[in-house]
């Protein structure tokens, strides 16, 4: 579908405000793990606030308090309209939170969903009524498929681009066919740069080239523009294409990934919620090649996991 990007000359104003209380009908979403998972997270808690007409609010310290990935709030790169609670606002908040799921047996009318789910319709319409506290990660288009062009304005960037992403924007707009390829490394690193342990699954060589000689049957040649989650030398990619290595020196503006990505016109998406987004903010009606293994649950619908029009290919890969 056609659509205006957030890249990179649409930008906000910076509408941030201090930290407020939430009022007595209230949705709090609790924000955890990595950017792409963080965008997924509040999309789906902004359709859930849309419907119910009520203002969004922010938990961006809980989450992040023992992440072995020393993860921390990332959308304040964003325009999000939400505001954050006050700290102890939210300890006291996701402690009541489990302690009413523990007493219901998990009852609640906003119930905790994982990974391994497929979309659920009865969170998407639940009825807010008190403060109710979101908390997982809603891996689906269809949270927020109804205000799409509200969650693209909201994922606007804050301030311009470096002057490196710049140069690669235009090295990007110069090619005809431009595809994103992302990838994940086997070796996966905090963000500040210390080993933690190696992926539990990742795509395998095959799936990136049957990926770009699918768009390639479609369109001809293309030029690949390799993203990744930490330093790949050149030399280790091999792609059945013309491409070039994508470099981000500075792990704290991985926003502008995406934002690169985005300006892309084909994709070839990891199985990460981080390209996932690259993919989904793009400029045009191009071709998305997807993993069969967004996440190792062979219960996952891909048709949950990926809009209609993506081309999900076979990625068996492990580590």
């Amino acid at each position: 579908m056609a659509h205006k990007s957030f890249y990179p000359n649409c930008l906000r104003t910076d509408h941030s405000a201090p930290n407020q209380s939430p009022a007595r009908d209230q949705l709090v979403v609790r924000l955890r793990g990595g950017l792409g998972n963080q965008m997924f997270q509040y999309a789906a808690a902004m359709g859930v606030a849309h419907r119910n007409r009520l203002t969004l609010f922010v938990d961006p310290f809980t989450g992040f308090t023992n992440d072995s990935y020393e993860r921390s709030f990332r959308l304040k790169s964003f325009n999000i309209s939400a505001k954050a609670c006050l700290p102890s606002e939210c300890v006291d908040l996701i402690r009541a939170s489990r302690m009413k799921r523990w007493i219901q047996l998990y009852r609640e009318s906003l119930r905790q969903t994982f990974l391994h789910t497929n979309f659920d319709a009865k969170v998407s319409n639940t009825r807010v009524r008190g403060k109710v506290v979101m908390e997982g990660y809603w891996h689906s288009e269809q949270y927020f498929h109804d205000i799409s062009s509200m969650i693209r304005e909201e994922f606007t960037i804050t301030k311009p681009l470096s002057p490196a992403a710049t140069s690669a924007a235009e090295i990007i707009s110069s090619a005809s066919e431009s595809v994103s390829v992302h990838l994940r490394r086997r070796i996966e690193y905090s963000s500040t740069g210390k080993r933690v342990g190696k992926a539990s699954f990742i795509c395998n060589d095959r799936y990136y080239h049957d990926a770009i000689n699918h768009i390639q049957s479609i369109v001809g040649p293309v030029h690949a523009f390799v993203f990744t989650d930490g330093p790949v030398p050149a030399d280790t990619v091999y792609l059945p294409c013309a491409y070039d290595v994508v470099s981000r020196p500075d792990v704290s503006i991985d926003y502008e990934d995406l934002c690169l990505m985005a300006k892309c016109r084909h994709h070839v998406i990891a199985n990460s919620s981080f390209s996932w987004w690259g993919a989904w903010m793009g400029l045009s009606n191009g071709i998305v090649c997807a993993p069969n293994n967004f996440h190792p649950h062979k219960n996952r619908l891909p048709h949950d996991v990926y809009p209609k029009g993506w081309t999900v290919i076979p990625a068996d890969g492990t580590v």
